[in-house]
């Protein structure tokens, strides 16, 4: 078998141009997509039969609880640590006899 070689371009090829654009421009672009992305999957859905929509509406439900419940043990948990680290940080006092400079 033999290999077709590829010989390279015979310029360059040019960096496209870009321009600057704000954190403002990016995020109402974001923002712009995910609306587009929901309502594209909300017509995918409405395109589903009746039983398959039922079926991906309770999962859908059960994972924004789980979602919720996972939210509330993590908020939680970062409580302890921040309670914990401000313990294990706090300044103490040296038993007589240390020193330390």
């Amino acid at each position: 078998m033999s290999e077709e070689q590829v010989s390279p371009p015979e310029s360059p090829t040019p960096e496209p141009e870009t321009e600057a654009v704000s954190p403002e421009e990016v995020t109402e672009a974001a923002k712009a997509l995910l609306a587009a992305l929901q309502r594209f999957a909300t017509a995918q859905l409405k395109a589903l039969p009746a039983d398959v929509q039922k079926a991906l509406e309770t999962a859908i439900a059960e994972l924004k609880s789980n979602a919720d419940t996972v939210s509330s043990h993590v908020k939680d948990f970062e409580e302890r640590l921040k309670a914990a680290w401000e313990v294990l940080t706090a300044k103490r006092e040296l038993p007589s006899g240390d020193n330390e400079s």
